[in-house]
């Protein structure tokens, strides 16, 4: 379905926050792995958690959706102990899209006896994999691939996991050190990671961490984030908890308050989350918007009506890269200069997201420039902004929900309606269209040679 999106009054409400897809995700894996029943509350519900769902029945949990919650009876990996009901000896997870599903399988595998076969979209298909093979298979975990070395489809064949020492790097992602230190307490031995070379994304480990020890597990990270160790003296327990808000999807909403410099109000949103994205709130603040916290728990107010001084900013995303795209969009539409850097994992993620929105904002006549590392790795952006453009584009949003996102932000800045051919946003925030509403704006009879509207919004 094609879509037209073009500039609009300045948005005003109070919109909820949705709630986070990496906590939803962790939480159903444990709680898969513990013995009893769990309840996770206020949940996402979306492409990618449904992923997990899967999987997690798949390995044998139950699960179950109520009005507002999930609940998960886990298996307390009884295949451990052979305590499972009878099974064919292949199991086999589709991880759809979602390469912390597919990651996380794939070092469990290990743990079981029957042979797990892990397999995706040619999105996931095509992401890296190789980190977490190399690291299993150095400790004699041995794989079957299906379709290419170090790549899905992969069928996992050994019935142990070693535990002991890892060496990881995080330039690529950060998820190889939590595919290992999920399944780590059902592990021979305790596991200890090192991370090596510089850091990213260190924020979601330590939501895995944290998540770990609310399910009974003593895992802990040293001070200086280089060492992650998982004993594997006790199991998962069951627990009962919430998931708070989503910085990277709220991201979007303060990122619309500032493209239409509108004012709005956030709930949902915990000031103390470990989510690494909680930078959105100080950088929309250093763009011009004023922010206040209000006395209302977990509530945020952003006001951009008075954004329109010239900013000359640098934001250094390394443990928060998944507001890239987002971060992006809305610097094209403050005046000024904006530099964006430590954001070359997310070249490995749905798109090379840095080319991706370099590409697609300067067919809007942005001025960006793409910033290379010393070795030539690409690293992020260079945005010279204003405050307006014409539009009348056709964007692409390269498969990517996040690029989709961030670019429809981008045109609420321009006269002329930009088209979109595509407008998925199921992986992590479903009601994305609704929520800005832009749900009446289709056109299904579409094509790049029709006249794009002006706008009456």
């Amino acid at each position: 379905m094609a879509r037209l999106i073009a500039r609009r009054a300045p948005i005003a409400g109070i919109f909820r926050a949705p709630a986070a897809k990496p906590d939803t995700q962790r939480a159903l894996i444990m709680a898969s792995l513990a013995a009893g029943v769990s309840q996770i509350r206020d949940p996402l519900l979306s492409r990618e958690t449904q992923a997990m769902i899967e999987a997690c029945r798949e390995l044998g949990a139950e699960v179950t959706r109520g009005e507002g919650e999930i609940r998960v009876r886990g298996t307390g990996a009884a295949w451990r102990d052979g305590a499972m009901p009878d099974r064919a000896a292949t199991r086999y997870v589709w991880a759809a899209g979602s390469a912390l599903v597919g990651r996380i399988s794939l070092a469990l595998g290990a743990t079981m006896p029957d042979r797990l076969i892990v397999d995706g979209n040619c999105n996931l298909r095509s992401r890296p994999f190789a980190p977490l093979f190399t690291a299993l298979a150095g400790k004699g975990v041995e794989f079957a691939f299906l379709d290419g070395a170090e790549r899905l489809p992969a069928a996992v064949l050994s019935r142990q996991l070693p535990g002991g020492h890892y060496r990881l790097a995080t330039s690529v992602s950060s998820q190889f050190a939590t595919a290992l230190m999920v399944p780590a307490p059902l592990a021979e031995a305790p596991t200890q990671i090192t991370l090596t070379g510089p850091r990213y994304s260190i924020s979601y480990i330590r939501q895995t961490l944290d998540l770990m020890q609310r399910f009974g597990i003593a895992a802990a990270m040293s001070e200086d984030g280089r060492e992650i160790t998982v004993p594997n003296d006790r199991p998962y327990a069951a627990r009962s908890l919430a998931i708070h808000g989503d910085y990277t999807s709220a991201s979007y909403l303060l990122g619309a308050a500032v493209v239409t410099r509108g004012r709005i109000v956030v709930s949902n949103l915990d000031p103390q989350s470990l989510q690494g994205e909680r930078a959105i709130v100080e950088i929309v603040r250093e763009l011009g918007a004023k922010v206040e916290w209000l006395p209302t728990p977990n509530t945020l107010v952003v006001d951009a009506t008075g954004l329109s001084t010239p900013v000359d900013a640098h934001f250094d995303l390394r443990d928060c890269p998944n507001i890239l795209p987002t971060v992006a969009a809305i610097s094209a539409t403050v005046p000024g200069r904006v530099r964006i850097t430590g954001a070359q994992l997310t070249q490995n993620h749905k798109s090379p997201r840095i080319e991706a929105m370099a590409t697609e904002l300067a067919k809007a006549g942005v001025i960006v420039n793409v910033l290379t590392k010393a070795d030539g790795a690409i690293d992020g952006l260079e945005i010279r902004g204003r405050e307006g453009y014409r539009g009348h584009v056709v964007f692409s949003s390269h498969g990517d929900h996040r690029i989709f996102m961030s670019l429809a932000l981008f045109a609420l800045s321009c006269e002329q309606a930009c088209m979109f051919s595509a407008d998925d946003t199921n992986d992590s925030f479903p009601d994305f269209l609704t929520v800005l509403g832009f749900g009446g704006q289709t056109n299904e009879g579409l094509t790049d040679e029709c006249e794009l509207v002006r706008s009456t919004g």
